[in-house]
């Protein structure tokens, strides 16, 4: 076993702060920007060019999530919020167990090289001087030889699911365009649904009361997954959104048992109305028509939101149950695949984390 200071192992760069949200605006494109979220790796944003090349390690250097780690799989650019690991070549060792041995202790990591008050940041002085503990190169490789396996299945999966989605989304903006204007009937959404707020659950109470019911928030993209419990506030399908945050206005179609927090809404359907209509055909609709994203600019603030009397009058056009059961009836064997394919994921990565606990030292 040889300890080495992170200096000795790797470069840490800042990002550019020429990359700012009306740049990526400006430079849309298929490249990662990333930042200092927590959510979809760190991406920020997509541009048309790129600084860095797959495969490295970045850091998140200041605000809530200063100091979480990302391994990242596309080549990307980074804004002034974000660092980068460049691997030193002079010392031989492996480069992804560096990195999984920086996400396994990364809370004491953080305790370590987080300073400030208001907005905490990474003091780079030292971040660099951490030590780092490496078994022998043979290993490192071993380890790595076992995990890259899982994390390629798990790849696997998403891109499935992605698919699916896709796929889903053809489908229906294909049946939606094809349809007359005399087809459909004009709602606004608080005449279908009572828009309510979840409860706080923070990050301290799952791990106090980890199980395997999903908490849904508006911190990823992960069909907004926060984390799990052992308990649950819903069972059944039903339409969540985003209320605040990067992803806000960003809606979901959850199934099964789960609780949302405080920054999600969940619309549940009026049982006083006088007239049918299908869930997943709203939900289909408030993907397409982005009339939610429209609402989140008008709130305009540093951190996006949207308000709940907003949502309620939304528009919404609905053809016939006839139409809105066909679309379900084709659909729902897909659905039910990605759910079976969201319960396989879970237990991978449920694997994967107590494999690295148990061989990264």
């Amino acid at each position: 076993m040889s300890i080495y200071k992170l200096y000795e192992l790797v470069n840490i760069y800042k990002g550019s702060n020429l990359i700012t949200k009306k740049y990526i605006e400006q430079n849309e494109g298929i490249y990662p920007v990333i930042s200092s979220k927590t959510t979809e790796n760190g991406v920020y944003g997509f541009i048309n060019t790129y600084d860095y090349e797959k495969d490295k390690i970045t850091m998140s250097s200041d605000g809530e999530n200063a100091g979480t780690t990302f391994w990242q799989e596309k080549n990307f650019s980074l804004t002034n919020h974000a660092l980068v690991f460049i691997m030193n070549k002079l010392i031989k060792y492996n480069y992804k167990y560096l990195f999984l041995t920086l996400k396994k202790h990364e809370s004491k990591i953080k305790e370590l090289i987080i300073s400030g008050s208001t907005r905490p940041s990474v003091s780079l002085s030292l971040l660099k001087s951490i030590n780092i503990k490496l078994p022998s190169i043979e290993e490192q490789n071993a380890i790595i030889d076992i995990i890259e396996p899982i994390e390629k299945v798990i790849n696997n999966i998403k891109n499935v699911k992605i698919k699916i989605e896709s796929l889903i989304n053809k489908y229906f903006d294909f049946l939606y365009s094809d349809l007359k204007d005399s087809n459909f009937k004009k709602y606004i959404l608080g005449d279908l649904f009572t828009i309510n707020r979840g409860q706080i659950i923070n990050s301290k109470y799952i791990d106090n009361n980890i199980g395997s019911y999903p908490v849904i928030s508006s911190n990823t993209k992960n069909n907004e997954i926060f984390g799990y419990i052992n308990s649950y506030m819903y069972d059944g399908e039903f339409i969540t959104i985003s209320a605040d945050g990067a992803y806000a206005g960003t809606v979901f179609l959850q199934n099964g048992k789960f609780s949302i927090t405080n920054v999600c809404f969940i619309l549940i359907k009026n049982k006083d109305i006088d007239f049918k209509f299908n869930n997943k055909f709203v939900y289909y609709i408030l993907k397409k028509e982005q009339e939610i994203n429209r609402l989140k600019s008008q709130v305009g603030s540093s951190r996006p939101a949207v308000r709940e009397y907003s949502l309620k009058e939304i528009k919404i056009n609905l053809p016939n149950m006839e139409i809105q059961e066909e679309f379900s009836k084709i659909v729902e064997p897909l659905l039910n695949l990605s759910t079976k394919a969201n319960k396989i994921e879970k237990i991978l990565n449920d694997s994967l984390l107590k494999i690295t606990k148990k061989l990264i030292v």
